[in-house]
């Protein structure tokens, strides 16, 4: 994104309030951002600067787009800051008790009791094998020339990579109520549309599928924990973790709260994977000579074998390409953050309770720390040029004690499957349209994205 910005984060001002939008009476920016919600994000920075108010419906919204300040607010001054009111509105009905949205104490405790089906060892040495034995389960079902639909391949393998992993069970006869469930979620959130702002009881085509499909949901769950709970095997996965814990007073969590758990791991974690490999597949398909060269590394690295984890360390490209694809398409396209106090940011005086508004979508595209933003270059990621940009230039996964918990699983699966799939297929773009994107609560293609896969 060209920006007019002085690369500096000094200001001169009249008032203490940020800069924005002027919005119509009563609904202010509402129309911007049902029209084009990401355009909306590039035309306050790009016009005012990189704190900006912003109108929506009445509710004032902080934009802030300076690495500086985004590392203030989730690293620096944290403990200033919760998920606040907007998420838990827009959110509770998908996340429930999970880690997600939780605060404070009950925060911590989630946090502590998770962070084992997350450590170093555990995805090195058990995950990663997974991760390609689904991987090579996908394209032995690809014939040379089939024509596929890019995401939903992608998002039904990194939900048996994820379901797998973390709770021990094969869910492939179970895909189509989750993945049902996650269009169900897009169509309610999408930032295009109203029904975002709509309350949930109203009866709504898209709230009564939304509705339906998360019930149908929450069923597979609660399958799956009462399958647990009746077997005996000593398990170390998140749910049997979940299951298993216990409050300093010999409490445990209830069916309601693991399954709030699982549901919000399952559901976030595999479409975030799903979109970052869609994309990448998607990137590298209109740039032939970098797909080549992600290629021609896994030849000469792994000779026709099954990657694993140890192969990383030499396979550097599929590394960047995740990176950059990340970088242009973050999944998550924007966090958000509510004060406890007043806070000041940049110079302005931002109030207890506001909703800031922090878009990877705009940092990671701006010309101040990339070059050519808008083009698709794995090699900026370069040790020596990544060290030249500053801290939270670049946050897919956020940042601060709030950063994503599965942020290292979600790389290296992304990468493992690059590398395997890569080997057996090129993945050739079936048509020639340009790609719309829907924000939703992930950057979502607006229409499926059929390719071909061809046989190497």
């Amino acid at each position: 994104m060209a920006s007019n910005r002085d690369d500096t984060t000094e200001k001169s001002q009249e008032s203490d309030d940020p800069p924005g939008p002027d919005g119509f009476p009563v609904i202010g920016n509402l129309p911007d951002l049902f029209q084009d919600q990401l355009g909306l994000y590039e035309r306050c920075a790009e016009e005012y600067g990189d704190v900006v108010r912003v109108d929506v419906g009445g509710e004032e919204f902080y934009h802030v787009t300076h690495p500086e300040y985004i590392e203030q607010i989730l690293v620096k001054d944290d403990a200033k800051y919760v998920k606040g009111d907007f998420q838990q509105e827009a959110l509770a009905g998908v996340t429930g008790d999970g880690l997600f949205l939780s605060e404070g104490e009950q925060w911590e405790r989630q946090r502590k009791i998770i962070q084992p089906a997350f450590f170093h060892e555990r995805v090195d040495e058990e995950y990663t094998q997974m991760m390609t034995e689904y991987a090579e389960s996908l394209t032995d079902d690809w014939e040379d020339g089939q024509r596929i639909s890019l995401h939903e391949e992608m998002r039904a393998l990194t939900l048996q990579i994820l379901a797998k992993t973390l709770t021990g069970q094969d869910i492939r006869n179970k895909e189509t109520a989750i993945g049902d469930a996650g269009h169900a979620i897009t169509a309610k959130f999408g930032g295009s549309k109203s029904s975002v702002f709509l309350p949930d009881w109203l009866p709504t085509p898209t709230n009564i599928r939304y509705k339906r499909t998360l019930q149908q949901f929450t069923e597979v769950i609660d399958g799956m924990i009462q399958e647990r709970k009746s077997d005996d095997t000593d398990r170390i996965d998140l749910l049997s973790i979940l299951l298993d814990a216990e409050a300093d007073d010999g409490s445990q969590m209830s069916d309601k709260t693991v399954r709030d758990q699982i549901f919000s791991f399952l559901l976030a974690g595999h479409e975030t994977t799903a979109l970052t490999l869609t994309y990448s597949w998607y990137l590298l398909s209109k740039n032939p000579e970098k797909r080549e060269k992600l290629v021609a590394e896994i030849d000469e690295v792994l000779d026709g074998r099954t990657p694993t984890m140890q192969d990383l360390d030499e396979l550097d490209y599929p590394d960047k390409v995740v990176k950059e694809s990340m970088r242009l398409y973050p999944p998550v396209y924007n966090f958000f953050r509510e004060p406890v106090t007043d806070v000041e940011i940049g110079g302005y005086e931002i109030p207890e309770g506001a909703t800031l508004s922090l878009p990877q979508w705009v940092v990671h595209r701006d010309e101040r720390w990339y070059d050519d933003p808008e083009e698709f270059r794995p090699e900026r990621w370069a040790e020596e040029l990544e060290d030249e940009r500053p801290d939270y230039s670049y946050f897919p996964f956020g940042g601060g004690p709030r950063h994503c918990i599965g942020m290292r699983f979600a790389r290296i699966e992304a990468q493992l499957v690059l590398a395997t799939v890569a080997q057996e297929f090129e993945l050739e773009l079936a048509e020639e349209d340009p790609l719309e994107l829907v924000a939703a609560i992930n950057i979502q293609p607006k229409d499926e994205i059929p390719v071909r896969v061809e046989k190497r």
